[in-house]
Formats: structure tokens, C-alpha cells, sequence
């Protein structure tokens, strides 16, 4: 999206992907099921595991927990970042 006054010195990386629409004729909601059902067929890992779940859950708790508590917090977790989508997801992931 284009940044807004008072950054004018910033340029908009051009983005090739799709499902980056902000409007609700071309909305992405559903876009992880659509790479879960994939990845069953295609007998890969998905790309939003349950491990990037727990990461992330962790990672917004660990920033209520350091900000009250005044102390640096150490996340236990981790996960494995995923390939991004291709440029033309879905068409070419069949």
C-alpha cells in the first residue's frame, strides 16, 4: 500500500503476489485452507502449522508478560519459517 505523508522519501516495493487486496470484492481470508488443502493433497507440510501457531501465541504473550514485568522474556518456541507462496498461488501448486 502506499505509504502516507509524513514518509514522502519512501518507496513502494513493487509487489507481485496476489491475495494482497484490501478491498471485499478480492479479500484473502480464506487463503490458509487453501494452501492446508493443498498440502494435504500434495503430501507437504503447510505452511501455517500448528508449530507457527504456538510461536506466535507465544511471542504475544512473552510481550504482555515482559512489558508488565519490566524484564526481557526468552521464548522457548520456535518454528520453521515456510516457503512463501508462488507468485501465481494457487494455479501453480497443483
Amino acid at each position: 500500500m502506499p505509504r502516507q505523508t509524513p514518509y514522502p522519501e519512501w518507496t513502494v516495493a513493487p509487489n507481485e503476489r496476489r491475495f494482497n487486496e484490501t478491498s471485499h470484492r478480492e479479500n484473502s481470508r480464506g487463503i490458509g485452507l487453501v494452501d492446508m488443502a493443498y498440502a494435504i493433497r500434495d503430501r507437504r507440510p503447510e505452511r501455517a502449522s500448528g508449530a507457527m501457531a504456538l510461536h506466535c501465541l507465544e511471542i504475544m504473550e512473552s510481550l504482555l508478560a515482559s512489558a508488565s514485568e519490566g524484564r526481557f522474556y526468552h521464548l522457548k518456541s520456535s518454528c520453521v519459517r515456510p516457503e512463501p507462496l508462488s507468485v501465481n498461488f494457487p494455479e501453480s501448486e497443483s
